[in-house]
């Protein structure tokens, strides 16, 4: 019976052991449940919100972005006291938070910092147009000296120029530069230096500039496409007054009009503006191949260097011209025809002119003459001069320059594709064309493309031909002189302006003159 209890009474123990642990166990199984349901209460689902791929806040529902937006733009504005220009990129991603953390107000401060950081500061400034650049400048007194500086850069005299805006009639936000002078007067009265100190006479916009004694500006004018206007604009945008005054008044290449004048070719059109022969053929299609038949007046284009400021100026001028004298002419045949010697040298007058300049940033685009008076009338020279026949002899061997005074427009080789088979010597229409060696006129007329032309053989296979001649003055067998007068130089045939082609052949092979005159 004792044994029994014993085993029982274990038995027992063992139960109530088992039946604790069962009770422990499931207690504990409810307590995690119970804790699990209370996270899934505290947990909600909704989305992040991302300001330049920095997370900024969290948010229920996407309808609460277009208010959070607005409210921290709101507060960005209010710190910079205007409406800047925003520049940021919004994200949001579904995503789950612990409820509390989808704070309107954390998330509009946090947005507000994000977007307001990618703002470039803007500060009250003028903003001016010039012809295609656009600038800043901190406020109106640094535009009035921009532009005053620029203008003086055209104005020699000391003229002193005053600026004063006025506003657009069309826009009232924008206003227009507008340039005054303060006029002082040429004198009445100059005293010039004597005629043998002149330099050349002033015949063209070059020699007006460099010669003239006095001038005073009359007027000045901005470009029409100057426009200013007052506005918020970047600090680092701003340019100190050198920076912008370079800016405009820097020339850059531009295309430009040019029309074709008497006496022009192309390679005369590309130095004249400043360019490369190929450029120009590049900007004028079809050039190269019609190169010679280009007729005055025509229309090429052309790249000039020019700022984008555009002053121009009127100013009243003094300048004296020089009077070339006249020579009186005594026979002497004991001199060959064409020879001269000076018995007694001839003195050049002065003239006193008064005009009206127009120029474009500094160039002469226009002169009218308002008066013109004589300070010293000219002194005649006297020449003799030579009546005696000139030679008939056969060709020397020794080729001279057939022109006398000469502009030298065009060598010999190939051009525009083809060989030039001379070189070109420009001067005015009637300029004396001579003989280059003595020989036998072999042709004399018209020669299709050389209009009026003269061929002289020389012996030995020598030829030269004398090309575009306005009048003719040998016959055809006749025979020659060197240095002998045989034509006027002209602009016939296909010409571009007044200037003599000269060619030099062997067996009729064209060489290039220039290895042959002296």
């Amino acid at each position: 019976m004792l044994g029994y209890l014993i085993v029982n009474k274990k038995r027992i123990i063992r139960a109530i052991i088992f039946t604790l642990f069962i009770f422990i166990l499931s207690s504990g199984l409810f307590v995690n449940q119970r804790s699990e349901k209370i996270q899934k209460s505290e947990i909600a689902s909704g989305y992040s919100v991302f300001i330049n791929g920095e997370l900024v806040g969290k948010i229920n529902k996407t309808s609460d972005i277009v208010l959070a937006v607005q409210e921290a733009k709101a507060k960005v504005e209010k710190t910079l006291s205007y409406t800047p220009e925003y520049n940021y990129s919004l994200r949001i991603e579904p995503s789950n938070f612990k409820k509390g953390e989808e704070s309107a107000k954390n998330l509009n401060l946090r947005m507000a910092e994000v977007i307001g950081s990618s703002i470039k500061p803007r500060t009250k400034g003028y903003v001016m147009k010039v012809g295609d650049a656009t600038l800043s400048l901190a406020n109106i007194e640094q535009v009035k000296e921009v532009i005053t500086r620029a203008q003086s850069m055209y104005v020699q005299d000391g003229t002193s120029i005053k600026i004063h805006f006025e506003k657009d009639e069309h826009n009232p936000l924008v206003i227009i530069p507008k340039s005054t002078i303060l006029t002082k007067e040429l004198p009445k009265e100059r005293v010039f230096v004597s005629s043998s100190q002149l330099g050349e006479p002033i015949s063209d916009q070059c020699a007006l500039d460099e010669e003239y004694f006095e001038a005073v500006v009359t007027g000045i004018e901005l470009d029409e496409s100057i426009v200013i206007a007052e506005a918020l604009v970047e600090e680092e945008e701003i340019l100190g007054i050198d920076d912008a005054l370079e800016l405009i008044t820097k020339e850059n290449q531009k295309k430009k009009i040019y029309k074709v004048e008497r006496g022009d070719i192309p390679a005369t059109i590309a130095k004249k503006n400043d360019m490369t022969e190929e450029r120009l053929y590049q900007l004028n299609e079809g050039l190269r191949e019609n190169s010679t038949r280009i007729q005055i007046g025509q229309e090429l284009t052309v790249m000039v260097p020019e700022p984008e400021i555009t002053v121009t100026t009127e100013e009243k001028v003094i300048y004296t011209e020089r009077i070339q004298h006249e020579n009186d002419y005594v026979s002497d045949d004991s001199l060959f025809v064409g020879a001269h010697e000076v018995l007694k040298e001839g003195e050049d007058g002065v003239l006193e002119v008064r005009a009206v300049v127009k120029k474009v940033n500094g160039r002469v685009i226009s002169k009218e003459i308002i008066e013109e008076t004589v300070i010293r009338e000219p002194v005649k020279g006297k020449l003799s001069k030579g009546t005696k026949r000139l030679p008939i002899t056969t060709a020397t061997g020794n080729f001279e320059w057939p022109v006398l005074h000469f502009r030298f427009t065009s060598g010999f080789g190939y051009r525009w594709g083809r060989l030039h088979k001379g070189i070109d010597l420009a001067n005015s229409i009637g300029t004396s064309v001579l003989a280059s060696d003595g020989g036998r006129v072999i042709q004399a007329g018209w020669s299709r493309g050389f209009g009026n032309c003269i061929t002289i053989s020389h012996g030995n296979g020598y030829t030269t031909k004398y090309a575009h001649l306005s009048k003719i003055e040998v016959e055809l067998g006749q025979d020659v002189a060197q240095y002998q007068k045989i034509a006027k130089m002209g602009n016939t045939g296909n010409s571009t302006g007044p200037h003599l082609h000269f060619e030099i052949r062997i067996n009729d092979v064209p060489q290039n003159p220039l290895k042959y005159l002296r």
